[in-house]
């Protein structure tokens, strides 16, 4: 989609949630032993922003959402 469109951004939160829900799919299969865990670093900030998103949906309208990281926390603002 081009940048513009009122598409693009629900377009984007259904793919993070399904990149989210395959990524729990592995980490129970994991679990159970029919796969294996896959080690590395994590961009909890991101991780976050991206599960604020989520939240956002379930809240009323005139609620907030703030995220106050610490310096040196990548991604900046939200």
């Amino acid at each position: 989609m081009p940048y513009g469109s009122p598409l693009r951004e629900t377009l984007e939160h259904i793919e993070a949630a399904a990149r989210r829900a395959a990524d729990l799919t592995t980490q129970m299969l994991a679990y159970a032993g029919r796969a294996s865990f896959e080690v590395g670093p994590v961009d909890l900030a991101q991780m976050i922003r991206e599960m604020g998103e989520l939240l956002r949906a379930t809240l009323t309208k005139r609620a907030t959402v703030v995220y106050d990281f610490a310096l040196g926390v990548s991604g900046g603002g939200g």
